[in-house]
């Protein structure tokens, strides 16, 4: 308020920026531009949340394709512009692995990036390579975000970590190796999409939490590629169906059908050439110079 800028760009971060944006709009006496880059999920849970959205922005800048129809139909005095995921710049060169017939197996285990997240998901990964070793020569590599986050696995579950392999934030690498993914809902999928890499998707979370997003949630699906595809790409198991029986059935699925991984590669093939060819950052910068106004100056 004191700086009275003539532009503001919003970057994700959709429970703060969208407050945020309601603020400027009711505090701002000049004329204010609002930009936001990467469109929040409203399509997903509690689309009435759009009617601010149209209120308070000037500029909606949308990474998936399906999200400017969606607000065409919703928000019709919403500007929204689809410039392409940035994903498809960072993982343009990224080495796709052939895919193994012979063990043993390289596994990606990728429990979630937050420590509640963590928590629930580590005994669940951890129980189910019990069963899969039993079947399996398998190589599990455990991926965590943070050297913090680290220590506080070690902590918790000590020995049981022993025969994984530890790595802190090399995510691109131990996907370009891996035979297999078992992951977290949410972007981290998206990023096994790009490399190739047939996953097994999981989410647990509190009962209360489960029961409140059962009635708000409007999608068929918590991981993003099956939501772009429309259909149930990465196998996908939520709560009570998130446990370890489950979660080395539909692995061991993968791993012994070779023919079944080669679809899923098709398919996960086809669906990132939907997110654009590149330069999607560029092409939002472009857009918001596009609507650049005099700094300071007197609302119409």
């Amino acid at each position: 308020l004191e700086r009275r800028p003539s532009l503001v760009i919003l970057v994700d971060f959709s429970g703060f920026n969208r407050r945020f944006a309601s603020a400027l709009r009711a505090e701002a006496d000049w004329e204010l531009r609002i930009v936001y880059y990467v469109s929040p999920q409203v399509w997903a849970s509690r689309p009435g949340r759009v009617r601010t959205m149209e209120r308070d922005l000037d500029l909606l800048l949308s990474v998936f394709p399906f999200e400017k129809a969606w607000y065409q139909e919703h928000a019709p005095r919403l500007s929204v512009e689809y410039v392409g995921h940035p994903m498809v710049d960072r993982y343009r060169d990224v080495a796709i692995r052939e895919l193994n017939a012979e063990e043993p197996y390289t596994l990606a285990l990728l429990p979630g990036s937050r420590l509640g997240e963590c928590r629930r998901h580590i005994p669940l990964i951890l129980d189910a390579l019990d069963i899969l070793e039993r079947s399996f020569s398998i190589r599990p590599v455990l991926v965590l975000p943070t050297k913090v986050m680290m220590e506080k696995a070690k902590a918790i579950w000590g020995e049981r970590l022993d025969k994984v392999e530890l790595r802190i934030g090399a995510l691109r690498a131990s996907l370009e190796e891996a035979d297999l993914a078992l992951a977290c809902t949410g972007t981290v999928t998206l990023e096994c999409a790009f490399c190739r890499i047939p996953t097994v998707t999981f989410y647990q979370t509190s009962l209360l939490t489960y029961w409140v997003a059962r009635r708000i949630v409007r999608v068929k699906w918590l991981t993003m590629p099956n939501i772009l595809a429309d259909e149930e790409i990465f196998p996908e198991l939520i709560q009570h169906d998130a446990n370890p029986k489950r979660l080395a059935e539909e692995s061991t699925r993968l791993l012994t059908n070779l023919e079944a991984r080669y679809v899923l590669r098709e398919k996960l093939g086809e669906l990132v050439k939907t997110l654009g060819e590149g330069g999607g950052p560029q092409k939002a910068a472009r857009m918001i110079s596009g609507i650049l106004v005099p700094a300071k100056a007197p609302r119409a």
